[in-house]
């Protein structure tokens, strides 16, 4: 049986990028149940973003994407020189259509692709629309749920239900419903939980 796995995530949050590499590593020797689910973490945000360095200070923001890349290199992740932090909440709405036009997964990879390898601004509607279409989503329906705040109210809901039960920090990984972890160091820490769960049948091969 596969091991059920609950990932609250954020387009924003460049360490649920690094997830991303570390589920599709794990996939080749685990079955594995992937749920991802839109969070949105700083709703506070500015509609337009904000520069890295008004945030975090331009040394910290240096550190962290070094660190990003020495841990992306070896999954094959490209980190471009991080300076924008985008306001999430249409994205993450449009990742919620993807789902339902069955194209979550190519739109998934295409959002963190575009935004942290090419430094793409995810928070413009227009730049939205266009990576919609680029993986087979109909960009006028989007847009129209766009319009008609049609994924407002569910996005809400997720990120409050997941306060409330204890969400913090992206990525958040619910494993089998009992363990969690906030934000894992590596890989490891995944595979450290996947072991609890005593699925052993969940590996493949």
């Amino acid at each position: 049986m596969p091991v059920k796995m609950k990932i609250y995530s954020d387009y924003m949050c460049p360490f649920c990028y690094l997830a991303y590499a570390y589920v599709k590593e794990l996939e080749k020797t685990w079955d594995l149940d992937v749920e991802w689910i839109s969070f949105e973490l700083h709703p506070e945000t500015p509609a337009e973003g904000i520069l890295l360095k008004d945030r975090f200070g331009e040394e910290k923001t240096k550190c962290m994407v070094e660190g990003l890349r020495e841990k992306g290199n070896p999954y094959g992740l490209e980190f471009g020189d991080l300076y924008f932090m985008p306001n999430s909440r249409l994205v993450l709405e449009a990742s919620e259509y993807a789902k339902e036009s069955g194209k979550f997964e190519d739109f998934h990879q295409k959002v963190f692709y575009e935004h942290f390898t090419n430094l793409v601004d995810i928070g413009k509607k227009d730049v939205i629309l266009k990576l919609a279409h680029d993986c087979g989503i109909d960009e006028k329906e989007l847009e129209s749920r766009f319009d008609e705040n049609f994924y407002t109210g569910r996005i809400e809901s997720i990120h409050k239900a997941a306060k409330d039960s204890g969400v913090g920090k992206t990525p958040y990984f619910v494993v089998e419903n009992r363990f969690s972890i906030e934000r894992p160091g590596s890989i490891d820490d995944i595979m450290d939980v996947l072991r609890r769960t005593g699925k052993e049948c969940g590996q493949r091969g």
